[in-house]
């Protein structure tokens, strides 16, 4: 898949820092919203790739079974 979701993310991605992961629940205009153990955390997209410059892509939310 060419589509890095540490830079463009979509509902339901979920990456990863060490053996913590993220969902995110939300991806528009007004920010991302992601969502780890129940909690929700809003952030801008710049804040977002800047915090998940080195995370792991464990799903993409846009792929289907």
């Amino acid at each position: 898949m060419s589509r890095d979701a540490r830079i463009n993310p979509v509902a339901g991605d979920v990456l990863a820092i060490g053996m913590k992961q993220w969902e995110v629940s939300t991806a528009d205009s007004g920010g991302i919203i992601t969502v780890r153990n129940g909690a929700k955390n809003v952030m801008s997209l710049a804040t977002f790739r800047s915090f998940f410059k080195l995370a792991s892509t464990v799903r993409y939310g846009d792929e289907r079974d």
